[in-house]
């Protein structure tokens, strides 16, 4: 199955909070269990390591104060399970023990899946181009695009002819994870799709769910109302985002590939 348990979905199953729709999904899909199991193997290390430890119910109530007023609504969700982690720790903590304990809660309460967060920010850049929000190149041919998006990042873009299903609607240069990154909205049969072309790391990208087609993987991320699919080509990334299938903007990113003389 594609349509893969959100981070927190996955959180609630942890500490045994999941709905029922959550858990019949858990019972079919293979790599949502998988998730599971290595959150609760993670779960089983840190109570081995640090079951002594206890984190006095006022520093828990402050970090917990601390860590949401500090981060934007939607990176919060994580600090509840570092809450709940807490719960589960017994006994006195000693000065070091207590320092380990507070180093594993700050890593808990600021990070997520690195997949998680490209995600976003890929659908971020999506919903930026469906509003009208980015400045995109709109009137240039085939060949005054691929110039300008490869003069200005330094590397070849693959760009889709306008023969065909699909049509370039503009194009311009953002930023991805922090690197230099082009920007494609592409008018597709079934809406419109954009595709981000970056250099950064395919570990970035990388997920459990992924498509195997025309000796290419493809790794597919499902969030709410989008689907991601990326897959790399030589040093670079192309990442599609829109209301698609999987299938669908795995075909949308092999025909743009397809086209590309490196």
């Amino acid at each position: 199955m594609t349509n893969c348990l959100s981070d927190i979905q996955i959180e609630d199953a942890l500490c045994g909070d999941a709905d029922e729709a959550a858990r019949a999904h858990l019972a079919d899909c293979p790599a949502c269990r998988d998730r599971l199991a290595a959150a609760q193997a993670v779960r089983g290390q840190l109570r081995a390591t640090l079951g002594a430890a206890k984190a006095p119910s006022a520093l828990v109530d402050r970090i917990r104060r601390m860590t949401v007023a500090a981060q934007p609504v939607d990176a919060r969700p994580p600090v509840r399970f570092a809450a709940r982690m807490l719960r589960h720790w017994r006994g006195l903590a000693a000065a070091a023990g207590l320092l380990v304990v507070l180093s594993v809660l700050a890593i808990m309460a600021f990070t997520r899946p690195t997949e998680a967060v490209a995600a976003q920010e890929l659908i971020k850049l999506h919903e930026q181009n469906l509003a009208g929000q980015t400045d995109l190149l709109h009137h240039g041919t085939h060949d005054q695009s691929e110039t300008y998006l490869s003069d200005t990042l330094g590397f070849k873009v693959a760009i889709p002819h306008d023969q065909g299903e699909l049509r370039l609607r503009g194009c311009c240069v953002t930023r991805f994870l922090g690197q230099p990154a082009g920007n494609m909205m592409i008018a597709g049969p079934n809406g419109p799709v954009s595709v981000i072309v970056s250099n950064v790391n395919a570990r970035e990208l990388t997920t459990k769910v992924k498509i195997e087609r025309d000796g290419r993987t493809y790794w597919v991320c499902p969030m709410k109302g989008f689907t991601t699919v990326a897959v790399q080509d030589g040093r670079l990334i192309y990442a599609a985002v829109g209301n698609e299938t999987p299938d669908r903007l795995v075909a949308v990113l092999g025909d743009i590939l397809s086209q590309h003389t490196p």
